[in-house]
């Protein structure tokens, strides 16, 4: 079966928030999402969600230490991010992020992972997720959400694509592939939102993805 990454969407997780992003330098309790380079600095609204990765396949991800990866990670400086509190980013979007409905909408976000890692046989200096491991990036941590700034009431699809870059590139022949599976059949999820002013979005179930 090889690697095989599967994404979720921790359902739980979900919220609306709306506050002033700033700059960490201006505020102690930033979550460093305007120096990582998703958002502006000012008012905004957001949609925050946990994903979780879970490795299906029976091989592990193996990424090794990002500094000898050079084809994969660089350090925040380079990518133009000087005050990033992270050693090392990865170059490309490993997470893509979608919001949409039938009227037109489509808002989209991304992640650029720091610490791809199960925390149990891999870390952040040996990163890499093991056979019926996971990875999980929290809601509260920068970037991991999608602006909504404007967005009106009603119901929307909140979609996730893991490993975006290789999975673009087998599917659509864009890119180059950056960690190698032996599915890509099963790298999107969605479910279905209600959304009401910040209030907390009501999960209408899951749905079929539509990013591939």
């Amino acid at each position: 079966m090889g690697v095989n990454l599967v994404p979720e969407i921790d359902t739980d997780s979900i919220v609306v928030e709306e506050k002033d992003f700033k700059p960490r330098v201006a505020d102690p309790h930033s979550d460093w999402s305007v120096e990582s380079g998703c958002i502006t600095e000012g008012h905004h609204r957001v949609l925050r969600f946990t994903v979780i990765c879970h490795n299906k396949g029976d091989k592990a991800l193996d990424i090794g230490n990002p500094a000898n990866r050079p084809d994969i990670f660089a350090r925040p400086a380079d990518l133009g991010l000087p005050k990033s509190p992270h050693p090392w980013l990865m170059k490309e979007k490993f997470y893509l992020y979608e919001l949409r409905n039938d009227s037109g909408v489509n808002l989209k976000g991304y992640k650029q992972p720091f610490c791809l890692s199960d925390l149990s046989t891999f870390n952040c200096t040996d990163m890499g997720i093991d056979a019926n491991k996971d990875d999980k990036y929290q809601s509260n941590l920068e970037c991991q959400f999608i602006i909504i700034d404007g967005l009106k009431d009603g119901e929307y699809t909140l979609e996730v694509m893991a490993n975006a870059p290789s999975v673009l590139a087998v599917k659509k022949k864009v890119g180059k592939v950056i960690f190698e599976e032996d599915n890509y059949d099963d790298n999107c999820t969605a479910v279905r939102l209600e959304i009401k002013g910040n209030e907390l979005p009501t999960v209408l179930g899951p749905t079929s993805p539509k990013m591939i």
